[in-house]
């Protein structure tokens, strides 16, 4: 903003600015917080104080220099009121005289706007006047010529017909106009006969027309029809006399059953219709370079007659109707086999009769037309996809009651088998349907996560003791196999039925296809979990003979050990047992399987192991201590002397024994590294060399 003076220079420096005071951002809070950074509040109000006082001071100086002029303009104020009253008199008199011209050009105004508003109601009248003049001729004229056409009885001309026509329009518009008055009121019956016999004459043209195959004429024809705003009634014409009595011998029982081709037979004596009764109409209405692709000369210089699609407003409709009276039962989901044969099949028909219409656009008439929308709709697919939804999922849900009957083809058991076939079931040609494709993909999902979610059941802790180590197993190799196979699956059989289906929708499913492998892939973890801590239980129920090898050798006199106890080759029997027994297990699962039995087994191995070693050493220092004790009281020998083997080196002797042994058996297994193993060998060596000591 521009100030009007100069601030006045402060009498000494300040902790603010003058400018900052003017500004047009300007804010006490502001101002006073910027200040605060250098200088106190008492500071601070000192020199405001100091800078108003130089403020006052500036004030009463421009004053006194401007006095002069305050004193000579309050001089030429006086007398100023008499002046005014002088100049508002006259201006007064022109005030009242600006009235009096503004009220005379009003009356002007309004005198002149009800004149013309009164001329044109009259141009109105004698345009209506000249329009029922124009009806009235125009009547006149259409009679005379009917009423000669009727004296010469002779059958309607074409031309007189098109003169006719082109009168009709000329009435049809003026009538328009002046349908308010009553004189169309009296003039309706004659309007009416006049419009009913021209009507007569143009089906007798049309007819001919037709039957001739006189396309001159036929144009002729079509554009009286569109004259008169009648294209509806040549399409309608052309239904009653040629489509309806066709499809009425077309479409029936009769021919549906006695045809070979059943409904595909009576779908092509439909579309044996178009060529030979509707080409002569489509070459008329269609573009010149549409109907060059059906034909092999056509005249560039006819202009093709606009407003008319038989096929679709004359052709389709018919079809319809015939076939929702006379063969209703094609329509019927309760057999879902002779359902999809007729769904196809039906679907087929529409592709073809979209290729006759020749135009895009006519295809876009005809699936936008009541009829088209009423024939989609007859095909409940809900019902036929509720139908087979019922066979696939009982199917499936009844061999869950006897899951580990043993299956007959790629898969070990009967449940993965099933469903296996019921996946294929829904993508198979026989029963799938595109417009259901959402519908069957969801029925895939819902099947494999139901075998997910029974699997996990399975190995619950409540149902896990009913079933057997080998029906794991089992199922293991079926939940494994129907992993791998899945996504081959969906690229080789479902997503070619996909194709057409948005990129968002594929993406989707694509999506599904991971979570569902990785579904299978997480419930099968647990199933292994379950085999390997049954097999570690029969292994480790043998090592529990190992806490009994102190009780053979305390004081029992028995030899040096020179070979391993009898237990530790029975400890890995049950996993070479089952590793026999189940030579089908994926080689990924067999490692991992072993290794992690090995590793707990000799996790526990290491565990009995070292608490009767820990169980000898105390025992044997509380021997020492009561023969040092019974040593220190009698000053003699403990009994026995010190020669020969202990008992305690004879334990620590079979224990290495036996953990060599088992190294070499483990040895014949391994694969990995197993956890425990290096430092129950130590344990080993530790327990030889003390027995050897």
């Amino acid at each position: 903003m521009e100030r009007l003076l100069d601030l006045p220079e402060p009498p000494r420096a300040l902790c603010f600015s003058p400018e900052d005071l003017v500004c047009d951002s300007f804010a006490v809070d502001g101002f006073v917080s910027s200040c605060r950074h250098h200088a106190s509040l008492e500071t601070l109000r000192t020199d405001l104080g100091v800078y108003f006082n130089k403020l006052k001071s500036a004030l009463i100086e421009l004053i006194n220099e401007d006095y002069a002029d305050f004193l000579k303009l309050s001089a030429n104020l006086v007398g100023i009121d008499k002046v005014i009253n002088n100049v508002s008199n006259p201006l007064m008199e022109v005030q009242q005289q600006f009235k009096i011209v503004k009220r005379l050009l009003d009356d002007s105004i309004a005198n002149l706007e009800n004149k013309l508003a009164e001329r044109a109601t009259r141009r109105k009248q004698r345009v209506m006047l000249e329009r029922l003049m124009s009806i009235e001729l125009s009547l006149t004229k259409i009679e005379r010529m009917q009423q000669q056409q009727e004296e010469m009885e002779n059958s309607a001309d074409q031309q007189v017909v098109e003169r006719m026509a082109g009168e009709f329009n000329h009435l049809q518009f003026n009538v328009t106009q002046c349908r308010q008055l009553p004189f169309i009121e009296s003039i309706c019956s004659r309007i009416a006969g006049i419009t009913s016999n021209l009507q007569l004459q143009l089906q007798q043209l049309f007819d001919a027309s037709l039957s001739s195959r006189d396309i001159s004429g036929l144009r002729r024809c079509l554009r009286t029809y569109s004259l008169i705003d009648k294209s509806q009634a040549a399409e309608s014409l052309f239904r009653q006399s040629r489509v309806s009595p066709y499809m009425e011998k077309a479409i029936t029982v009769t021919k549906l059953v006695g045809n070979p081709k059943g409904l595909d037979g009576v779908y092509n004596i439909i579309l044996d219709f178009i060529p030979s009764h509707c080409s002569l109409l489509l070459d008329v209405t269609l573009s010149p370079l549409v109907v060059l692709m059906s034909r092999s000369f056509v005249d560039f210089n006819d202009e093709p007659i606009v407003g008319y699609d038989f096929l679709v407003s004359a052709v389709w409709p018919e079809i319809v109707g015939r076939l929702e009276t006379q063969v209703q039962s094609i329509f019927a989901p309760g057999d879902p086999q002779a359902f999809h044969k007729n769904y196809l099949t039906s679907m087929k028909f529409v592709s073809s009769f979209e290729r006759l219409c020749r135009s895009q656009s006519s295809v876009e008439r005809l699936r936008s037309h009541p009829a088209y929308k009423t024939f989609m709709n007859k095909w409940s697919l809900p019902v036929y996809f509720q139908i087979r939804f019922q066979e696939i999922a009982s199917q499936f849900e009844s061999i869950l009651e006897s899951p580990f009957s043993v299956a007959s083809d790629d898969f070990l058991l009967q449940v993965t088998s099933v469903l296996w076939r019921c996946l294929h079931s829904c993508w198979s040609d026989d029963v799938f349907l595109t417009s259901l494709a959402h519908r069957f993909w969801k029925l895939s999902i819902q099947l494999i996560s139901r075998f997910v979610v029974w699997i996990g059941d399975i190995n619950s802790s409540s149902s896990r003791d009913r079933t057997t180590t080998d029906q794991l197993v089992q199922l293991i190799n079926d939940a494994d196999a129907l992993r791998q196979r899945l996504p081959a699956f969906f690229t080789d059989i479902v997503s070619p039925k996909l194709q057409g289906i948005t990129n968002d929708i594929q993406a989707l499913t694509s999506d599904h296809i991971v979570s569902v492998v990785d579904s299978l892939s997480a419930v099968i973890i647990p199933l292994g979990d379950t085999v390997v801590d049954r097999i570690c239980s029969l292994c480790i129920a043998s090592l529990d003979e190992a806490k009994t090898i102190p009780r053979l050798y305390r004081h029992t006199n028995r030899e040096v050990p020179m070979k391993p106890s009898g237990f530790v080759n029975r400890v890995l029997l049950p996993l070479q047992s089952f590793l026999t027994t189940h030579k089908q297990i994926a080689v990924t699962f067999k490692e991992d399987w072993t290794t992690r039995c090995l590793s707990a087994v000799t996790d526990r191995y290491l565990a009995i192991t070292g608490d009767v070693l820990t169980s000898v050493k105390k025992t044997e220092d509380s021997l020492m201590r009561l023969k040092r004790t019974r040593k220190a009281l009698s000053n003699q020998s403990p009994l026995g002397g010190s020669s020969g083997i202990t008992d305690d080196s004879k334990i620590r002797l079979q224990l290495a024994l036996d953990i060599q042994q088992y190294k070499q058996l483990i040895g014949e297994y391994s694969h990995g590294e197993i956890s425990g193993l290096n430092e129950l060998l130590v344990l080993g060596d530790a327990a030889h060399t003390a027995a050897s000591t």
